[in-house]
């Protein structure tokens, strides 16, 4: 009975130790990752949204290495060296995952901003249409403007006398 007690004894140990891991790193990415995205979507409601779909990914993720890495034999003499291997690969693999969730997180910070300069820069040329007056067409040029270089608007260079 003790021979199947010790490896039931630290499966149990070593899932409820990924758990309160993955859970207390999972909290951290909620709460801070809320905020983050906030700046991002300008809009409480969307940010928080995308943060739980985020967080559950990332539970789902790790938690289902967790599984697999629980019933995987590791090639070490004793249980603590067992336990202490098997947490070791859950820690890298939730560093693993909060890091994509970082970088995944920057990626929409990024494009969002990209996108906000993008629309500013769109506006500003606008508005600086509509000051000016007149009409534009779709490549920028102002209609009914003599186009630069055609030949009704280059001037004409006579040759003086040759020496």
């Amino acid at each position: 009975m003790t021979a199947v007690a010790e490896p039931l004894g630290s499966y149990v140990l070593l899932l409820l130790l990924g758990i309160a891991l993955t859970v207390l790193v999972g909290q951290i990415l909620i709460r801070t990752g809320e905020s983050f995205l906030e700046e991002v979507f300008n809009d409480e409601r969307t940010a928080r949204s995308v943060n739980r779909l985020l967080a559950v990914l990332f539970h789902l993720v790790v938690l289902g290495v967790l599984a697999l890495i629980s019933t995987i034999e590791v090639p070490v003499e004793g249980v603590l060296q067992t336990l202490v291997t098997k947490l070791g690969v859950v820690l890298l693999v939730l560093g693993a995952a909060h890091g994509s969730t970082m970088l995944m997180l920057a990626r929409i910070r990024s494009k969002r901003r990209e996108q906000d300069l993008a629309d500013e820069m769109s506006q500003q040329i606008e508005n600086s249409r509509q000051q000016q007056g007149g009409h534009y067409d779709h490549y920028g040029q102002h209609v009914g403007a003599p186009h630069a270089h055609t030949p009704q608007s280059r001037p004409v260079i006579e040759a003086g006398p040759q020496q």
